[in-house]
């Protein structure tokens, strides 16, 4: 039997998988924050910062 994955769960039907958004620590004014830089695979999900390079 081959275990193929399907698009809304992983090989094994007890590991779903989940779609991701980037996220990025940044300094924020009551110290660091987690900002939302990237949400391709989930748009309803609101952007919170922008990708910034690292110092």
């Amino acid at each position: 039997m081959i275990n193929r994955p399907r698009p809304d769960r992983g090989t094994d039907p007890r590991h779903p998988l989940l779609p991701l958004v980037g996220g990025q620590w940044q300094h924020g004014p009551g110290g660091p924050r987690l900002a939302v830089v990237g949400n391709t695979a989930l748009p309803d999900v609101p952007l919170t910062g922008e990708l910034t390079p690292a110092r």
